[in-house]
């Protein structure tokens, strides 16, 4: 493995668990519900 590959997912070692978290976490669900109008006027 090249050693640039280990430090593009390098992490700082830490026991909280709050800093193991990214910046933006994803909404819990990204897909609109059945029968939502589309932006398009679909």
């Amino acid at each position: 493995m090249p050693a640039a590959l280990g430090r593009l997912y390098q992490r700082p070692e830490t026991t909280d668990p709050a800093a193991c978290r990214g910046p933006d976490p994803l909404p819990a669900d990204p897909v609109p519900p059945a029968g939502a109008v589309a932006a398009g006027g679909q």
